[in-house]
């Protein structure tokens, strides 16, 4: 009986053997729950970060694909310089003493004769005329960033003469004649004619042109164009029709 007691003793029955592997099986769980946690949180930031730099960079990009197109209206532009009319760049002032004479021969003008001096002080003015401008004047590149110009000749606006300066200063009259009252209007006419070719000497016309290139080409300066060209050429110098 004593050695039967014994050897239920020696052998007893094992306790706690199966806690190792469950240990082992829960690290393995609580491992492959992390790794998936961190693979769906890469994936998170992954499209987060997408979407905020194509976020970022759309203005951008729609800046570089499509810009804002640059639209000139030549119409519109043709119209803003005709509506400057007639620009006048010369105003040439002159005077000249005038001789008008009425002659019947060398005996006769002692009797019949007439003579008359007028001083005369005039105004010849010059320029173009841009309301002769057409859309066929204006040229302007694809980029809207230049534009040509081809102005109207330059031309004669008026020639006048100043009635508070112009006078008769000296007249004389035959014995037996009477005062020609279209004597002084003849030396009138004289006046003006010998002021616009004392103008015209004095090269008003290439003035008038290169004053009237400058003032159109600041003209569109000023409409923000970066490169202008204005032609222009001197016109004939009477006065226009």
């Amino acid at each position: 009986m004593e050695e039967t007691l014994d050897d239920d003793r020696a052998a007893p029955a094992p306790r706690g053997g199966w806690c190792l592997p469950a240990l082992l099986y829960g690290m393995l769980g609580a491992l492959l729950a992390t790794l998936v946690v961190l693979a769906v949180g890469a994936q998170w930031i992954d499209s987060t970060v997408r979407r905020a730099v194509d976020g970022a960079t759309a203005p951008l990009q729609a800046i570089v694909v499509t810009p804002t197109p640059t639209i000139i209206d030549r119409g519109g532009m043709v119209l803003q310089m005709r509506a400057l009319a007639r620009l006048e760049t010369q105003h040439y002032t002159v005077e000249r003493v005038i001789e008008a004479r009425i002659e019947r021969g060398d005996v006769l003008d002692l009797v019949l004769g007439e003579r008359l001096l007028l001083i005369a002080s005039g105004e010849a003015v010059a320029g173009v005329d841009l309301a002769a401008l057409t859309a066929d004047d204006v040229i302007v590149s694809a980029d809207g960033r230049s534009v040509t110009v081809r102005l109207p000749p330059s031309e004669v606006f008026s020639v006048s003469l100043d009635s508070e300066r112009t006078r008769v200063y000296d007249r004389q009259t035959g014995l037996l004649a009477r005062p020609d009252r279209d004597l002084e209007r003849q030396a009138r006419l004289e006046a003006e004619t010998t002021i616009l070719a004392t103008a015209c000497e004095q090269g008003m016309m290439q003035r008038a042109t290169d004053e009237a290139q400058r003032a159109v080409e600041q003209l569109l300066r000023a409409l923000a164009f970066d490169e202008v060209t204005v032609i222009a050429t001197p016109g004939a110098c009477r006065v226009a029709d």
